[in-house]
């Protein structure tokens, strides 16, 4: 009999840590959605502006944005602006070595937004007989 008390008292004394650690059914069943997209533009002395757009839906929980340009020749210019026009940074790579020389010059930026506000992101890359590619990779999250 007692030892059967000892048991049974142990048993309640025990009870309330079985709950500890242990995930509630609606944790679990959480999901997350994730689009990523990933553009290179390829450029030469004679490419032109241009202007890339990425639309941020609504309900969009997460946005991510890098922009990397890697030229071996002239200079580009690139400018990232958000729904509202707002200019949210610019970079500049260029090479500095003479023509005799090969270099490889890279730049990017980094830009990430929790619960973006929706809309279309501008980005204007702005080339000056640049040789290279400009690489553009986008990741939003519902």
């Amino acid at each position: 009999m007692k030892t059967l008390a000892i048991i049974f008292f142990t048993f309640l004394l025990s009870a309330p840590l079985i709950g500890i650690g242990q995930t509630t059914k609606s944790t679990l069943a959480q999901e997350s959605n994730s689009f990523n997209l990933e553009r290179s533009i390829l450029l030469s002395p004679d490419s032109n502006a241009e202007e890339i757009t990425i639309n941020i839906k609504p309900g969009t929980q997460r946005f991510d944005l890098l922009v990397t340009g890697t030229i071996s020749s002239g200079k580009v210019t690139v400018e990232i602006y958000d729904h509202q026009n707002n200019k949210q940074g610019d970079f500049l790579v260029e090479t500095q070595a003479n023509s005799a020389q090969k270099e490889m010059a890279t730049g990017n930026f980094r830009k990430s937004r929790f619960e973006p506000e929706y809309g279309t992101w501008t980005i204007k890359i702005i080339p000056a007989k640049a040789t290279g590619t400009i690489k553009i990779k986008s990741k939003t999250e519902k």
